[in-house]
């Protein structure tokens, strides 16, 4: 997954999201759950946008995922994920395991002979083209996320300065 772009956010935001994630976890993880469960949502509705069949399993299965420590490189980084869901046995009721197939597309193949060796279904008929119901999401929600983390930067920014300049206001 490419994720968003933050080359938008100012500096001054970009530090104040480091001093939430290490002087107010609580807040910061309690914004990406908000926002995590805004994205499922745009999701949801966007797959059922795109899809003709509608029995609700793909929509349903479109959820935000548990805030964790991403470490990439150097930094570590608070970060959430949103996903299809894709377990059938444990879940049958809230998975989609065909979701990658209506989002990314796939080859139109014949089924082949039933048989314990036959993995290959025969020759490559078509091609069904991918929906794109994540990249669409995730493009309609970019700005709108960059918006947010400028309000939220904005908030943590003034509550810290009121911790550090008048205690006694808490």
């Amino acid at each position: 997954m490419s994720g968003f772009d933050y080359s938008q956010l100012s500096s001054f935001a970009k530090d104040t999201l480091k001093l939430a994630e290490n002087v107010y976890p609580k807040e910061s993880r309690k914004f990406l759950k908000k926002q995590a469960q805004k994205v499922a949502e745009k999701l949801q509705t966007n797959v059922n946008a795109t899809t003709k069949k509608k029995t609700g399993r793909l929509s349903r299965a479109a959820t935000p995922g548990k805030p964790y420590i991403f470490k990439g490189g150097d930094e570590m980084a608070l970060s959430i994920r949103g996903y299809l869901k894709n377990r059938p046995k444990t879940e049958p009721e809230n998975s989609a395991p065909h979701a990658h197939l209506l989002d990314y597309g796939h080859n139109i193949v014949p089924r082949g002979k039933k048989g314990k060796n036959n993995t290959t279904g025969g020759p490559i008929l078509g091609k069904v083209k991918g929906r794109e119901f994540v990249k669409k999401t995730q493009d309609e929600f970019e700005s709108e996320f960059i918006s947010e983390c400028e309000l939220f930067a904005g908030d943590i920014f003034y509550k810290d300065y009121i911790d550090k300049n008048y205690p006694d206001l808490k």
